[in-house]
C-alpha cells in the first residue's frame, strides 16, 4: 500500500491511499455495519473446458442499492472510471470521504475478443470485483466474468441467504463474532483482536473449498461483525477496523484474481 498525494492514477494491482485514512476508516466501519443484505438471488452454472460448477451471485445494481445509502450517510462515495495506461485499459476505483481522505485501486480490463460486447462484459465484471473488494463485500455476478473468459454460463433464481442476528452486548469492544454459530470471542486487546482476524481470514483464504464459497465466507464474516465494528469505531478504534476490512478486501482480491484466471474450483 502506498500513501501519497492525489496525483496520477494507481497502476494495475497497486493500492493507494491518501496520507491519512483515520476518518475514512471510521466512516467505512460505520457504513459497513449498516449495509443492507446483499441477496445472492440468482445462481450461475458455468461450463468450461475443465468441467462445470455453479455458485450464487448478486447483480451490480443490488450491490449498489445495498451499500450506497449507508456510504452516503457517512460521507463516503465510490467512484469508478476507465483510464488508459500505456496500451492497457484499466478500471480505477476510488472510495472518497468528505474529509478529503481516499482509497484507490486499479485493475486491468482484459476482454476476451475485440468487440464492444466483450469489452462491456469485462468492464461490468471488473466493476463488481473492484467495488466489492474495496468495500469488503462479496457479491460478484460471475457470469459476466465467465463470458469474458469464453465460458458458457446459465443462470436461475435462488433463495436469498438468511439474515444474521447482531452480536450481544459485552463489556469489551474487542469481540469477534463467529459466522458459523454466532459465538462471541472476547479478544481482550487490540493486538489479540487483530491477530484473531488475521488467523481467520488466512484460514478462509487457504481452505480447499471453491473460490466462490471462500469469497462468500469472507463477506459473511464481515457482515455478522458489523455491529462489533461499529462499537469499535465509536470507541475510537477505527484504525483496527480498517486493518481488518482491508485485510479481508486484499484476500478477496487475491481470490478473485484466481477465479478470474479460471481457477475457481
Amino acid at each position: 500500500m502506498n500513501a501519497m498525494s492525489d496525483t496520477g492514477l494507481a497502476a494495475p494491482g497497486e493500492f493507494r491511499t491518501s496520507a491519512t485514512v483515520g476518518a475514512l476508516g471510521k466512516a467505512l466501519a460505520l457504513a459497513a455495519s449498516r449495509f443492507g443484505p446483499i441477496g445472492k438471488d440468482r445462481t450461475v452454472r458455468v461450463q468450461s473446458a475443465k468441467g462445470s460448477y455453479s455458485f450464487k451471485y448478486a447483480t451490480l445494481g443490488e450491490i449498489v442499492d445495498a451499500t450506497r445509502p449507508a456510504l452516503a450517510e457517512h460521507g463516503l462515495v465510490c467512484v469508478q472510471m476507465l483510464a488508459m495506461q500505456g496500451q492497457r485499459t484499466v478500471l480505477v476505483t476510488r472510495l472518497i470521504h468528505e474529509s478529503g481522505e481516499w482509497l484507490e485501486g486499479a485493475a486491468p480490463v482484459q476482454p476476451e475478443g475485440n468487440g464492444p460486447q466483450a469489452l462491456g462484459s469485462a468492464v461490468t465484471y471488473m466493476r463488481r470485483y473492484a467495488m466489492t473488494a474495496l468495500l469488503g463485500v462479496v457479491a460478484d455476478e460471475d457470469d459476466d466474468g465467465n463470458a469474458a473468459q469464453g465460458n458458457r454460463a446459465e443462470t436461475r433464481p435462488a433463495r436469498p441467504p438468511p439474515r444474521q442476528e447482531p452480536p450481544p452486548d459485552t463489556a469489551s469492544p474487542w469481540i469477534v463474532v463467529s459466522s458459523a454459530d454466532g459465538a462471541v470471542k472476547d479478544c481482550g486487546s487490540r493486538e489479540e483482536f487483530e491477530k484473531e482476524w488475521r488467523v481467520r481470514i488466512g484460514a478462509v483464504e487457504a481452505s480447499k473449498k471453491p473460490v466462490p464459497e471462500r469469497r462468500a465466507k469472507l463477506e459473511e464474516m464481515l457482515r455478522v461483525n458489523g455491529d462489533a465494528f461499529r462499537r469499535l469505531a465509536d470507541a475510537g478504534h477505527g484504525a483496527s477496523v480498517s486493518l481488518v476490512t482491508g485485510a479481508a478486501a486484499k484476500a478477496d482480491g487475491r481470490l478473485s484474481e484466481i477465479e478470474h484466471a479460471g481457477g475457481g474450483r
